[in-house]
């Protein structure tokens, strides 16, 4: 975050692997629910190539709405909220 100059020291800032416990699915949700949320991947697209994918099933499953960022290519994100 640093590198793009993106200030965090005013942010909470929580881990999501693929060995996330199922167990804290809860406090995202309360998460998702209660703020505005972003989730930034550093190995490839959220939602497509990394756990991301869990947190947009959550907010399906819960009707929370989510934006996603295009980067260089605009098919892949249109793949992750199809």
């Amino acid at each position: 975050m640093a590198m793009y100059a993106i200030p965090t020291t005013d942010k909470q800032l929580f881990p999501f692997t693929s060995f996330t416990d199922p167990g804290n699915m809860q406090h995202y949700l309360n998460l998702l629910q209660g703020q505005d949320v972003g989730l930034v991947s550093e190995a490839g697209t959220p939602g497509l190539s990394d756990p991301g994918k869990s947190l947009i099933q959550l907010c399906n499953d819960n009707k929370i709405s989510y934006t996603i960022l295009p980067g260089a290519n605009a098919l892949v994100p249109a793949i992750v909220g199809a």
